[in-house]
């Protein structure tokens, strides 16, 4: 197993006193590894998580897992299908890392784009299933909030609704960023007024601890358009481009669209039903596009 140093970054990282954390320091690919100053507590939560995944997906699941309906596959696969358009150029030859990977849909739909993808999960569970499910992808073990790569070494680097598992979750878009020579493609849930009402509310007791925390302790991170931006300039990049809608990620709403839309009509309906609700509310809906651009790389200067 190889190891690899991660380089200073530059000034925008030491504006922000984030060298400390992400300056000099290594990490043996292809493993679970804790992130530097970590409290015991963030080792407890990741571990937490990695069993988490092992009681829904492991040889022996603990937990039933409710399958995604036609309705849910549909507005996954089009979220994803918009962000890559968002990044507006041809994947072809492109090099793509996902992290937080997870079942691997995005990883997948990035490969069908003609990329070479490389997706990461902290889950060894995730990442066999990931091997065995789609051979064509490299697979391998790595916690988000210290990437195993050097800087700059894939052409775009994407999540989908994984940095609110972190304890850290700007950490793991500066992660992103530091390893992303192009592009950074977050599919996060957004911190919208209607979201910060339902959630407050629990919404009739649809949402578990008010959506603020999952099963395994972590709290939902959702992020605004205001930090995004912040976050960019700080770093002296080219700015966010944004795309938000309503989406869900709820049992029961799943439960009801196993029941009444996996037929034609009920999915046209449902369909519809998500598109007029976007056309008029998708500004404030529950989940967030976000590419962040990257400046190309300067030129090196020319020695005497």
């Amino acid at each position: 197993m190889g190891v690899h140093k991660t380089p200073g970054i530059g000034r925008g990282f030491a504006r922000l006193g984030l060298l400390h954390y992400l300056d000099g320091m290594t990490v043996e690919a292809d493993q679970t590894v804790a992130a530097p100053h970590a409290p015991a507590h963030f080792k407890e939560l990741k571990q937490r998580q990695v069993e988490s995944y092992q009681d829904l997906y492991g040889a022996e699941p603990a937990r039933q897992r409710v399958p995604w309906s036609r309705v849910r596959t549909h507005l996954e696969l089009r979220q994803i299908d918009r962000a890559i358009d968002m990044i507006g150029s041809d994947l072809s030859g492109k090099s793509v890392l996902t992290v937080c990977s997870g079942s691997g849909i995005e990883a997948e739909r990035f490969a069908s784009r003609g990329a070479s993808v490389t997706a990461t999960d902290l889950s060894p569970d995730a990442v066999d299933r990931l091997r065995e499910q789609y051979p064509g992808i490299t697979a391998s073990v790595a916690d988000a909030e210290q990437l195993p790569f050097e800087d700059a070494s894939f052409d775009v680097v994407v999540v989908r609704r994984g940095l609110h598992h972190l304890p850290r979750p700007i950490l793991g878009i500066y992660e992103m960023i530091r390893v992303a020579r192009s592009h950074v493609v977050l599919l996060e849930a957004q911190d919208s007024w209607p979201v910060r009402w339902i959630t407050r509310g629990r919404f009739f007791g649809l949402i578990p601890h008010g959506g603020k925390f999952e099963i395994h302790g972590n709290y939902v991170y959702r992020f605004t358009k205001r930090e995004l931006n912040k976050l960019a300039e700080a770093l002296f990049l080219n700015g966010v481009r944004y795309h938000t809608e309503w989406h869900h990620n709820n049992e029961a709403v799943e439960k009801l669209h196993h029941r009444f839309c996996q037929g034609d009509l009920g999915f046209a309906l449902s369909k519809a039903f998500y598109g007029a609700v976007n056309l008029f509310l998708g500004r404030v809906g529950n989940n967030m596009i976000a590419v962040i651009d990257k400046p190309a790389a300067e030129p090196p200067h020319a020695t005497t």
